[in-house]
């Protein structure tokens, strides 16, 4: 199997938005690599997708407009890179798409009065933490196998879209394209919607955070020599990346 399915995936969900495709390029490849992307490596690295460089550029401008990116010359190169503005939303977003997996045995389900950070479900809660009152551990087996029909259509679905992209993406042969998908559908996931417990999550032993991670780890050498090869800025020496999904770091 190859990217393509992932493409088409990407494609059925209806018009691509290609500045969202830019913020997740800026926050995920960009950077590692000092902050700056050349307009040129971005068409590159959408071009897979069928992204033209004109939609690229319309997407920039509006992005330039709402106080995202700004651009520099570097001679006959336009660099951008992520404003103040959004580097610190970027930041704060990173802090969750790229933190380590959660210990699945530390999931407690209970019902009545959720305390404050629960996942409200159609029947009862979830919270990660210290057990609570009126709370069952997963391990007790209440709801193995059956937690995703207690979920909202839009989060089931969600979590199903995320699956097939891993499913996919195991066996892709582009790392770089793989990996722009990879997460840009995982960076919408966290931000839309509260991380549960792996019993919700369609063919996950794990949750899909350590599948995510996993993933994103076996793409991460492959993805970051074709960034080389298209001209992207050398990687800075203090990138976290390579500690991506891993305890206290992002």
């Amino acid at each position: 199997m190859t990217v393509d399915p992932m493409i088409s995936a990407f494609h059925a969900e209806g018009r691509p938005r290609v500045w969202s495709l830019i913020v997740t390029i800026m926050g995920d490849m960009a950077l590692p690599r000092g902050g700056r992307m050349p307009v040129g490596v971005m068409a590159d690295i959408l071009r897979p997708l069928g992204i033209s460089e004109s939609a690229l550029r319309t997407a920039l401008s509006r992005l330039t407009q709402d106080g995202w990116v700004m651009s520099a010359r570097d001679g006959r190169t336009s660099l951008y890179r992520l404003t103040p503005k959004a580097l610190g939303e970027t930041d704060a977003a990173s802090k969750l798409i790229y933190a380590p997996p959660l210990d699945q045995r530390l999931w407690r389900l209970g019902l009545g009065p959720a305390p404050k950070g629960a996942v409200q479900l159609k029947e009862g809660w979830v919270f990660h933490g210290i057990p609570q009152a009126r709370a069952l551990t997963f391990a007790d087996g209440p709801l193995q196998g059956s937690g995703q029909r207690l979920l909202r259509p839009d989060h089931e679905r969600a979590l199903q879209d995320m699956a097939s992209d891993l499913a996919a993406h195991d066996q892709s042969n582009d790392a770089l394209t793989a990996r722009l998908l990879l997460i840009h559908r995982w960076r919408r996931l966290c931000l839309r919607h509260a991380e549960v417990p792996a019993a919700f999550d369609p063919g996950s032993s794990e949750g899909l955070r350590a599948d995510v991670a996993r993933v994103y780890t076996a793409l991460w050498s492959q993805s970051e020599e074709m960034l080389t090869r298209l001209g992207a800025p050398s990687t800075a020496d203090d990138a976290p990346t390579t500690c991506r999904f891993r305890p206290d770091t992002h």
